[in-house]
Protein backbone atom coordinates (compact mmCIF):
# COMPACT_ATOMS: atom_id res chain seq x y z
CA UNK A 1 0.00 0.00 0.00
CA UNK A 2 2.64 2.45 1.16
CA UNK A 3 5.15 1.65 -2.17
CA UNK A 4 1.88 2.12 -4.58
CA UNK A 5 1.15 5.32 -2.73
CA UNK A 6 4.94 6.65 -2.87
CA UNK A 7 4.91 5.42 -6.22
CA UNK A 8 1.63 7.59 -7.77
CA UNK A 9 2.73 10.28 -5.90
CA UNK A 10 6.18 10.28 -7.85
CA UNK A 11 4.38 10.27 -10.84
CA UNK A 12 2.08 13.15 -9.90
CA UNK A 13 4.80 15.04 -9.15
CA UNK A 14 6.56 14.87 -12.20
CA UNK A 15 3.41 15.37 -13.85
CA UNK A 16 3.23 18.70 -12.27
CA UNK A 17 6.72 19.58 -13.17
CA UNK A 18 6.21 19.52 -16.73
CA UNK A 19 2.58 21.25 -16.40
CA UNK A 20 4.94 24.37 -14.23
CA UNK A 21 7.03 24.54 -17.24
CA UNK A 22 4.42 24.37 -20.30
CA UNK A 23 2.19 27.01 -18.10
CA UNK A 24 5.01 29.82 -18.76
CA UNK A 25 4.24 29.04 -22.54
CA UNK A 26 0.28 30.14 -22.28
CA UNK A 27 -1.39 32.88 -21.48
CA UNK A 28 -3.85 33.45 -18.73
CA UNK A 29 -7.28 32.46 -20.07
CA UNK A 30 -5.89 29.18 -21.54
CA UNK A 31 -4.00 28.38 -18.48
CA UNK A 32 -6.78 28.49 -16.69
CA UNK A 33 -8.14 25.78 -18.43
CA UNK A 34 -4.70 23.82 -18.67
CA UNK A 35 -5.11 23.82 -14.65
CA UNK A 36 -8.58 22.79 -14.64
CA UNK A 37 -8.39 19.90 -17.30
CA UNK A 38 -4.68 18.54 -15.48
CA UNK A 39 -6.91 18.21 -12.18
CA UNK A 40 -9.27 16.31 -13.73
CA UNK A 41 -7.39 13.81 -15.31
CA UNK A 42 -5.45 13.28 -11.89
CA UNK A 43 -8.79 12.93 -10.03
CA UNK A 44 -10.48 10.82 -12.45
CA UNK A 45 -7.81 8.36 -12.12
CA UNK A 46 -9.06 7.19 -8.98
CA UNK A 47 -12.45 8.03 -10.06
CA UNK A 48 -12.63 5.13 -12.54
CA UNK A 49 -10.15 2.71 -10.90
CA UNK A 50 -13.10 2.57 -8.01
CA UNK A 51 -15.77 2.30 -10.60
CA UNK A 52 -14.13 -0.63 -12.09
CA UNK A 53 -12.96 -2.50 -9.23
CA UNK A 54 -15.81 -2.02 -7.34
CA UNK A 55 -19.04 -0.47 -9.37
CA UNK A 56 -18.51 -2.82 -12.56
CA UNK A 57 -16.78 -5.60 -10.30
CA UNK A 58 -14.10 -5.89 -12.88
CA UNK A 59 -13.03 -4.74 -16.53
CA UNK A 60 -10.29 -5.04 -19.19
CA UNK A 61 -7.94 -3.31 -17.05
CA UNK A 62 -7.87 -6.26 -14.64
CA UNK A 63 -6.35 -8.06 -17.88
CA UNK A 64 -3.78 -5.50 -18.34
CA UNK A 65 -2.83 -5.36 -14.55
CA UNK A 66 -2.44 -9.51 -13.99
CA UNK A 67 -0.91 -9.82 -17.34
CA UNK A 68 1.48 -7.32 -16.63
CA UNK A 69 2.35 -7.96 -13.57
CA UNK A 70 3.26 -11.08 -14.68
CA UNK A 71 5.78 -10.16 -17.45
CA UNK A 72 7.11 -7.12 -15.18
CA UNK A 73 8.14 -10.01 -12.86
CA UNK A 74 9.78 -11.90 -15.17
CA UNK A 75 11.63 -9.24 -17.00
CA UNK A 76 12.70 -8.32 -12.94
CA UNK A 77 13.74 -12.28 -13.31
CA UNK A 78 15.54 -12.41 -16.40
CA UNK A 79 15.27 -9.03 -18.44
CA UNK A 80 18.22 -10.22 -20.75
CA UNK A 81 15.90 -12.76 -22.53
CA UNK A 82 12.13 -11.48 -21.86
CA UNK A 83 13.04 -7.95 -23.17
CA UNK A 84 13.52 -8.70 -26.53
CA UNK A 85 10.68 -10.98 -26.68
CA UNK A 86 8.27 -8.62 -25.02
CA UNK A 87 9.51 -5.51 -28.05
CA UNK A 88 8.93 -8.71 -30.67
CA UNK A 89 5.42 -9.35 -28.85
CA UNK A 90 4.63 -5.89 -29.17
CA UNK A 91 4.91 -5.26 -32.52
CA UNK A 92 2.45 -8.52 -33.19
CA UNK A 93 4.88 -11.04 -33.89
CA UNK A 94 3.65 -14.83 -32.82
CA UNK A 95 6.58 -16.22 -32.35
CA UNK A 96 8.04 -15.08 -29.56
CA UNK A 97 9.25 -17.07 -26.39
CA UNK A 98 7.50 -15.61 -23.54
CA UNK A 99 6.86 -19.17 -21.30
CA UNK A 100 3.31 -18.20 -20.30
CA UNK A 101 0.34 -16.27 -21.79
CA UNK A 102 -0.08 -12.88 -22.43
CA UNK A 103 -3.10 -10.79 -22.12
CA UNK A 104 -4.82 -10.38 -25.28
CA UNK A 105 -2.30 -12.51 -27.18
CA UNK A 106 0.13 -10.95 -30.56
CA UNK A 107 -2.14 -8.16 -31.30
CA UNK A 108 -3.22 -4.54 -30.64
CA UNK A 109 -4.57 -5.64 -26.72
CA UNK A 110 -1.16 -7.20 -26.55
CA UNK A 111 0.99 -4.67 -27.12
CA UNK A 112 -0.99 -2.68 -24.54
CA UNK A 113 -0.29 -5.18 -22.26
CA UNK A 114 3.40 -4.91 -23.09
CA UNK A 115 3.31 -1.37 -22.35
CA UNK A 116 1.83 -1.62 -18.82
CA UNK A 117 4.14 -4.19 -17.87
CA UNK A 118 7.20 -2.09 -18.53
CA UNK A 119 5.18 0.70 -16.31
CA UNK A 120 4.71 -2.16 -14.14
CA UNK A 121 8.33 -2.77 -13.57
CA UNK A 122 9.44 0.62 -13.17
CA UNK A 123 6.47 1.62 -10.63
CA UNK A 124 6.38 -1.46 -8.55
CA UNK A 125 3.66 -3.05 -9.75
CA UNK A 126 1.37 -0.32 -8.68
CA UNK A 127 -1.90 0.45 -10.78
CA UNK A 128 -2.68 3.84 -9.68
CA UNK A 129 0.83 5.06 -10.36
CA UNK A 130 0.81 3.27 -13.87
CA UNK A 131 -2.75 4.78 -14.58
CA UNK A 132 -1.30 8.26 -13.36
CA UNK A 133 1.51 7.90 -16.39
CA UNK A 134 -1.40 6.81 -18.96
CA UNK A 135 -3.52 9.73 -17.45
CA UNK A 136 -0.76 12.06 -17.72
CA UNK A 137 0.46 10.99 -21.05
CA UNK A 138 -2.92 11.36 -22.67
CA UNK A 139 -3.58 14.64 -21.15
CA UNK A 140 0.11 15.96 -22.34
CA UNK A 141 -0.65 14.52 -25.55
CA UNK A 142 -4.58 16.22 -26.01
CA UNK A 143 -2.74 19.38 -25.21
CA UNK A 144 -0.26 18.77 -27.95
CA UNK A 145 -3.12 18.02 -30.41
CA UNK A 146 -4.52 21.81 -28.83
CA UNK A 147 -1.70 23.45 -29.68
CA UNK A 148 -1.48 21.86 -33.13
CA UNK A 149 -5.05 23.32 -34.01
CA UNK A 150 -5.15 26.29 -32.59
CA UNK A 151 -1.74 27.71 -34.55
CA UNK A 152 -2.55 30.96 -36.11
CA UNK A 153 -6.20 31.07 -34.63
CA UNK A 154 -8.38 34.08 -32.68
CA UNK A 155 -8.38 33.60 -28.82
CA UNK A 156 -11.71 32.72 -29.28
CA UNK A 157 -11.32 30.07 -31.33
CA UNK A 158 -7.86 29.01 -28.94
CA UNK A 159 -10.49 28.78 -26.54
CA UNK A 160 -13.28 26.79 -28.30
CA UNK A 161 -10.32 24.05 -28.86
CA UNK A 162 -8.68 24.45 -25.39
CA UNK A 163 -12.31 23.73 -23.60
CA UNK A 164 -13.38 20.93 -26.51
CA UNK A 165 -9.94 19.28 -26.25
CA UNK A 166 -9.32 19.30 -22.91
CA UNK A 167 -12.10 19.59 -20.42
CA UNK A 168 -15.15 17.06 -22.20
CA UNK A 169 -15.81 15.03 -19.36
CA UNK A 170 -16.30 11.74 -21.38
CA UNK A 171 -12.41 12.19 -23.08
CA UNK A 172 -11.28 12.79 -19.29
CA UNK A 173 -13.09 10.65 -17.73
CA UNK A 174 -11.60 7.54 -20.77
CA UNK A 175 -8.29 8.49 -21.18
CA UNK A 176 -7.50 8.36 -17.50
CA UNK A 177 -6.73 4.84 -16.79
CA UNK A 178 -4.98 2.05 -18.85
CA UNK A 179 -6.81 1.84 -21.78
CA UNK A 180 -5.82 1.82 -25.74
CA UNK A 181 -7.58 4.85 -26.34
CA UNK A 182 -5.90 6.52 -23.34
CA UNK A 183 -2.29 5.42 -25.06
CA UNK A 184 -3.36 6.48 -28.43
CA UNK A 185 -4.34 9.74 -27.41
CA UNK A 186 -0.96 10.53 -26.26
CA UNK A 187 0.90 9.28 -29.25
CA UNK A 188 -1.68 11.08 -31.76
CA UNK A 189 -1.51 14.12 -30.19
CA UNK A 190 2.80 14.39 -30.32
CA UNK A 191 2.52 13.30 -34.24
CA UNK A 192 -0.17 16.04 -34.83
CA UNK A 193 1.90 18.61 -33.58
CA UNK A 194 5.14 17.54 -35.12
CA UNK A 195 3.54 17.17 -38.35
CA UNK A 196 1.72 20.11 -38.25
CA UNK A 197 4.35 22.57 -40.08
CA UNK A 198 3.78 20.04 -43.43
CA UNK A 199 0.31 21.65 -43.26
CA UNK A 200 1.78 25.15 -43.67
CA UNK A 201 4.49 23.75 -46.49
CA UNK A 202 7.43 23.71 -44.17
CA UNK A 203 9.45 20.49 -44.24
CA UNK A 204 11.62 18.92 -41.75
CA UNK A 205 13.07 15.67 -41.58
CA UNK A 206 13.36 15.34 -38.16
CA UNK A 207 9.85 16.20 -37.17
CA UNK A 208 8.58 14.31 -40.10
CA UNK A 209 10.42 10.90 -38.68
CA UNK A 210 9.22 11.75 -35.01
CA UNK A 211 5.78 12.29 -35.39
CA UNK A 212 6.28 8.60 -37.85
CA UNK A 213 7.48 7.21 -35.10
CA UNK A 214 4.32 8.37 -32.48
CA UNK A 215 2.09 6.92 -35.06
CA UNK A 216 3.74 3.42 -35.19
CA UNK A 217 1.88 2.80 -31.21
CA UNK A 218 -0.87 4.15 -32.12
CA UNK A 219 -1.07 1.91 -35.58
CA UNK A 220 -0.17 -0.90 -33.46
CA UNK A 221 -3.15 -0.14 -30.98
CA UNK A 222 -6.04 1.25 -32.50
CA UNK A 223 -5.01 1.23 -35.79
CA UNK A 224 -8.43 2.08 -37.61
CA UNK A 225 -7.79 5.46 -36.18
CA UNK A 226 -5.35 6.19 -38.52
CA UNK A 227 -7.28 5.43 -41.78
CA UNK A 228 -9.69 9.13 -41.08
CA UNK A 229 -6.42 10.40 -39.85
CA UNK A 230 -5.00 9.94 -43.40
CA UNK A 231 -8.27 11.33 -44.91
CA UNK A 232 -8.23 14.34 -42.80
CA UNK A 233 -4.70 15.32 -42.77
CA UNK A 234 -4.29 15.23 -46.33
CA UNK A 235 -7.80 17.31 -47.12
CA UNK A 236 -6.53 19.86 -44.15
CA UNK A 237 -2.59 19.81 -45.83
CA UNK A 238 -4.26 20.56 -49.52
CA UNK A 239 -6.95 23.10 -48.37
CA UNK A 240 -4.55 24.96 -46.49
CA UNK A 241 -1.36 25.19 -49.23
CA UNK A 242 -3.49 25.65 -52.14
CA UNK A 243 -5.69 28.27 -49.98
CA UNK A 244 -4.79 32.00 -49.47
CA UNK A 245 -5.86 34.10 -46.86
CA UNK A 246 -9.56 35.55 -47.82
CA UNK A 247 -10.04 33.59 -51.26
CA UNK A 248 -11.50 30.59 -52.06
CA UNK A 249 -9.18 27.62 -52.41
CA UNK A 250 -8.32 26.93 -56.32
CA UNK A 251 -7.58 23.40 -57.22
CA UNK A 252 -3.83 22.89 -57.62
CA UNK A 253 -2.13 19.74 -58.79
CA UNK A 254 0.65 19.63 -56.45
CA UNK A 255 -0.88 20.32 -53.42
CA UNK A 256 -3.40 17.81 -54.26
CA UNK A 257 -0.96 15.11 -55.25
CA UNK A 258 0.68 15.62 -51.95
CA UNK A 259 -2.50 15.53 -49.78
CA UNK A 260 -3.55 12.79 -51.71
CA UNK A 261 0.09 10.76 -51.56
CA UNK A 262 -0.05 11.36 -47.70
CA UNK A 263 -3.28 10.11 -47.27
CA UNK A 264 -2.72 6.77 -49.32
CA UNK A 265 0.91 6.34 -47.83
CA UNK A 266 -1.04 6.09 -44.60
CA UNK A 267 -3.55 3.52 -46.21
CA UNK A 268 -1.09 1.22 -47.34
CA UNK A 269 1.16 1.28 -43.61
CA UNK A 270 -2.04 0.57 -41.90
CA UNK A 271 -2.84 -2.76 -44.39
CA UNK A 272 0.85 -3.60 -43.87
CA UNK A 273 0.77 -3.53 -40.22
CA UNK A 274 -2.73 -4.97 -39.90
CA UNK A 275 -4.29 -6.27 -42.54
CA UNK A 276 -7.88 -6.43 -41.44
CA UNK A 277 -7.74 -2.66 -41.68
CA UNK A 278 -6.64 -2.78 -45.53
CA UNK A 279 -9.16 -1.35 -47.81
CA UNK A 280 -9.76 -4.67 -49.46
CA UNK A 281 -10.79 -6.24 -45.93
CA UNK A 282 -12.78 -3.55 -44.03
CA UNK A 283 -15.81 -4.74 -45.00
CA UNK A 284 -15.06 -8.07 -43.41
CA UNK A 285 -13.51 -6.96 -40.49
CA UNK A 286 -16.50 -4.51 -39.79
CA UNK A 287 -19.41 -7.73 -40.46
CA UNK A 288 -16.92 -9.65 -37.48
CA UNK A 289 -17.31 -7.04 -34.98
CA UNK A 290 -20.81 -6.77 -35.74
CA UNK A 291 -21.13 -10.39 -35.16
CA UNK A 292 -18.90 -10.90 -31.83
CA UNK A 293 -21.09 -8.14 -31.01
CA UNK A 294 -24.37 -10.02 -30.64
CA UNK A 295 -22.93 -12.69 -28.71
CA UNK A 296 -22.48 -10.93 -25.55
CA UNK A 297 -25.26 -10.48 -23.62
CA UNK A 298 -25.97 -6.77 -22.13
CA UNK A 299 -28.77 -4.36 -21.26
CA UNK A 300 -27.00 -1.78 -23.66
CA UNK A 301 -26.51 -3.56 -26.85
CA UNK A 302 -27.88 -2.61 -30.24
CA UNK A 303 -27.35 -3.71 -33.88
CA UNK A 304 -27.65 -1.36 -36.83
CA UNK A 305 -29.30 -4.69 -38.75
CA UNK A 306 -29.32 -8.54 -38.20
CA UNK A 307 -26.15 -10.08 -39.28
CA UNK A 308 -25.65 -14.15 -39.81
CA UNK A 309 -22.94 -16.00 -38.30
CA UNK A 310 -21.71 -16.74 -41.97
CA UNK A 311 -22.21 -13.62 -43.16
CA UNK A 312 -18.57 -11.46 -42.64
CA UNK A 313 -17.29 -13.47 -45.57
CA UNK A 314 -20.14 -12.00 -48.01
CA UNK A 315 -19.94 -8.57 -46.60
CA UNK A 316 -19.12 -5.79 -49.30
CA UNK A 317 -17.59 -2.55 -48.33
CA UNK A 318 -20.76 -0.99 -50.24
CA UNK A 319 -22.91 -3.19 -47.58
CA UNK A 320 -21.46 -1.22 -45.21
CA UNK A 321 -21.47 1.95 -46.53
CA UNK A 322 -25.56 1.73 -47.04
CA UNK A 323 -25.46 1.26 -43.18
CA UNK A 324 -23.73 4.68 -42.29
CA UNK A 325 -26.18 6.52 -42.11
CA UNK A 326 -27.45 4.54 -38.86
CA UNK A 327 -23.95 4.18 -38.13
CA UNK A 328 -22.69 8.07 -37.78
CA UNK A 329 -25.68 9.52 -35.91
CA UNK A 330 -25.06 6.04 -33.47
CA UNK A 331 -21.41 7.27 -32.83
CA UNK A 332 -21.95 10.89 -32.13
CA UNK A 333 -25.71 11.30 -30.21
CA UNK A 334 -26.69 7.79 -28.54
CA UNK A 335 -27.27 7.01 -26.02
CA UNK A 336 -30.06 9.01 -26.17
CA UNK A 337 -31.91 10.17 -22.61
CA UNK A 338 -34.68 7.34 -22.87
CA UNK A 339 -32.36 4.49 -23.27
CA UNK A 340 -30.55 5.23 -19.88
CA UNK A 341 -30.09 1.94 -18.04
CA UNK A 342 -27.90 3.04 -15.19
CA UNK A 343 -25.89 6.19 -13.75
CA UNK A 344 -22.73 6.00 -15.78
CA UNK A 345 -25.49 5.47 -19.39
CA UNK A 346 -26.81 8.18 -17.40
CA UNK A 347 -23.91 11.07 -17.28
CA UNK A 348 -23.32 9.94 -20.67
CA UNK A 349 -26.68 10.71 -22.24
CA UNK A 350 -26.59 14.29 -20.88
CA UNK A 351 -23.76 14.83 -22.87
CA UNK A 352 -25.08 13.27 -26.04
CA UNK A 353 -28.23 15.47 -25.57
CA UNK A 354 -26.34 18.42 -25.20
CA UNK A 355 -24.21 18.16 -28.81
CA UNK A 356 -27.29 17.23 -30.30
CA UNK A 357 -29.01 19.99 -29.11
CA UNK A 358 -26.24 22.33 -30.34
CA UNK A 359 -25.91 20.77 -33.71
CA UNK A 360 -29.65 21.07 -34.11
CA UNK A 361 -29.15 24.56 -33.00
CA UNK A 362 -26.30 25.16 -35.80
CA UNK A 363 -28.75 23.98 -38.78
CA UNK A 364 -31.32 26.13 -37.44
CA UNK A 365 -29.61 29.00 -36.92
CA UNK A 366 -27.11 29.21 -40.49
CA UNK A 367 -28.93 26.07 -42.48
CA UNK A 368 -27.16 23.15 -44.19
CA UNK A 369 -25.67 25.31 -46.72
CA UNK A 370 -24.41 28.18 -44.47
CA UNK A 371 -22.54 24.77 -42.31
CA UNK A 372 -21.28 23.60 -45.56
CA UNK A 373 -19.77 26.67 -46.57
CA UNK A 374 -18.21 27.26 -42.73
CA UNK A 375 -16.39 24.32 -42.97
CA UNK A 376 -14.85 24.55 -46.82
CA UNK A 377 -13.84 27.85 -45.59
CA UNK A 378 -11.27 26.47 -42.94
CA UNK A 379 -8.71 24.20 -43.43
CA UNK A 380 -9.04 23.47 -39.46
CA UNK A 381 -12.94 22.76 -39.88
CA UNK A 382 -12.46 20.88 -42.46
CA UNK A 383 -9.87 18.56 -40.74
CA UNK A 384 -12.02 18.13 -37.74
CA UNK A 385 -15.24 17.61 -40.23
CA UNK A 386 -13.33 14.73 -42.35
CA UNK A 387 -11.95 13.47 -39.63
CA UNK A 388 -15.05 13.56 -36.92
CA UNK A 389 -17.11 11.41 -39.91
CA UNK A 390 -14.68 8.70 -41.21
CA UNK A 391 -14.32 7.56 -37.94
CA UNK A 392 -17.22 8.50 -36.25
CA UNK A 393 -18.88 6.17 -39.07
CA UNK A 394 -16.21 3.50 -38.15
CA UNK A 395 -16.89 3.04 -34.45
CA UNK A 396 -20.33 3.17 -35.22
CA UNK A 397 -20.61 0.18 -37.51
CA UNK A 398 -18.29 -1.89 -35.83
CA UNK A 399 -19.64 -1.37 -32.01
CA UNK A 400 -22.93 -3.13 -30.41
CA UNK A 401 -22.66 -1.86 -26.80
CA UNK A 402 -23.87 1.89 -25.69
CA UNK A 403 -21.25 1.32 -22.64
CA UNK A 404 -18.69 0.60 -24.79
CA UNK A 405 -19.37 3.08 -27.33
CA UNK A 406 -18.57 5.67 -24.99
CA UNK A 407 -15.04 4.66 -25.13
CA UNK A 408 -14.38 4.33 -28.42
CA UNK A 409 -15.51 7.18 -29.75
CA UNK A 410 -13.19 9.13 -26.98
CA UNK A 411 -10.87 9.83 -29.60
CA UNK A 412 -12.56 11.81 -32.33
CA UNK A 413 -14.64 13.82 -29.53
CA UNK A 414 -12.53 16.61 -28.93
CA UNK A 415 -12.09 17.15 -32.95
CA UNK A 416 -16.02 17.03 -33.28
CA UNK A 417 -16.69 19.56 -29.94
CA UNK A 418 -14.19 21.90 -31.35
CA UNK A 419 -16.13 21.56 -35.23
CA UNK A 420 -19.24 22.31 -33.50
CA UNK A 421 -18.24 24.94 -30.51
CA UNK A 422 -16.41 27.11 -33.23
CA UNK A 423 -19.21 26.95 -35.66
CA UNK A 424 -21.33 28.14 -33.18
CA UNK A 425 -19.63 31.08 -32.48
CA UNK A 426 -19.17 31.73 -35.81
CA UNK A 427 -23.03 31.98 -35.98
CA UNK A 428 -23.78 33.57 -33.14
CA UNK A 429 -21.65 36.50 -34.38
CA UNK A 430 -23.82 36.51 -37.28
CA UNK A 431 -27.15 36.58 -35.78
CA UNK A 432 -26.11 39.58 -33.46
CA UNK A 433 -24.79 40.91 -36.46
CA UNK A 434 -20.99 41.26 -35.49
CA UNK A 435 -18.44 40.91 -37.85
CA UNK A 436 -17.94 36.83 -38.57
CA UNK A 437 -14.53 35.74 -37.68
CA UNK A 438 -14.05 31.95 -39.59
CA UNK A 439 -10.82 29.90 -38.28
CA UNK A 440 -7.96 31.69 -40.05
CA UNK A 441 -5.87 29.96 -42.95
CA UNK A 442 -2.28 31.54 -42.54
CA UNK A 443 -0.75 33.45 -45.55
CA UNK A 444 1.47 30.66 -47.35
CA UNK A 445 2.94 33.83 -49.89
CA UNK A 446 4.82 35.33 -46.43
Amino acid sequence: MLDDVVATMVVLVLGVVGLAALLRRLDEGDKRIVVVAFIGHVVAVFLQIFIIQYVYGGGDIDGYYRSGVELANALRTDFEFIFPEAVRFFFHDAETNIPFLVFGGPGPTGSLTVIAAFLFYVLGDSLHAASMVVALAAFFGKLALTQAMVQGQSNRVRRQVFLATLLLPSVVFWSSTIAKESVIIAFFGAALLLLRPLVAGRFSPLRVALGAVCLVPVALIKPYVLLPFSLAFGAWLYWERAGRAGRVVSIRPASAVVGAAVALLIFFVVGKISPQFAVENLAKSTATSQVAGTRVEGGSNYQLREIGEDEPEQQTLQSQILLAPLALPTALFRPFLFEVRNPMMFLNALETSLLLFLVVRLLVRGGLNQVRMAVLGSPLLLFCFVFTIVMATAVGLATTNLGSLSRYRMPFMPFFVSLVLVLDGMFRDFRSGAPVRAPQTPNLAR
